[in-house]
């Protein structure tokens, strides 16, 4: 049979154990319990597929917190609202835009936070940062553009080879040829 003193000194040894291993997982898993964040709503009127909770939160290409939550706005369905968790006192200004931007040739996805001028005034904390159109989606809209563009051109030049304009073109050619065996035979 253990002895008052042998459990008072398990009790302390168990204690010193758990409070062990959860300051080792808070280190392993980069979590800091004890800073205070700040936490802003970004809505987006595109779609954000491969932006996941605990994606990172980049100001400027510095990391400064993480996609904390992600949900269709119930209150309007052609929204998607991400709530994202800065470090405290991150200078997040009226004027800041938040853009979905992809790591590297992975696929995955975080949120850049850009522009903030110095003479704008700070957003409030739980303020809405206004969404800005992703690199993504700027690139798929200039290859809209660029393929309207192209089958212009290409209607275009259809109707040019059909088979009416052929006959003009070759009544074009055959007067050329003439003219200048003409003006040739003139010299």
């Amino acid at each position: 049979m253990a002895t008052r003193g042998q459990k008072v000194k398990l009790g302390i040894f168990l204690l010193i154990s758990v409070l062990l291993l959860v300051g080792v997982l808070g280190v392993l898993v980069g979590v800091n319990v004890f800073q205070e964040r700040d936490n802003y709503l970004v809505r987006f009127e595109q779609s954000i597929s491969g932006l996941d909770v605990g994606a990172p939160v980049k100001l400027r290409g510095v990391r400064v917190g993480i996609v904390e939550g992600i949900r269709v706005r119930p209150e309007n369905v052609e929204q998607v609202e991400v709530r994202v968790s800065l470090k405290d006192n991150t200078p997040i200004k009226a004027d800041t835009v938040a853009h979905v931007n992809m790591l590297g040739i992975t696929g995955l996805k975080y949120v850049e936070l850009s522009g903030g001028t110095q003479g704008a005034e700070r957003l409030p904390e739980g303020g809405i940062i206004q969404a800005g159109e992703s690199t993504f989606e700027a690139i798929t809209g200039r290859a809209n553009a660029i393929s309207l563009k192209a089958e212009k051109v290409l209607n275009n030049l259809l109707a040019i080879t059909d088979d009416e304009n052929q006959g003009h073109i070759e009544s074009i050619i055959a007067q050329t040829d003439e003219t200048l065996k003409v003006t040739r035979g003139s010299m």
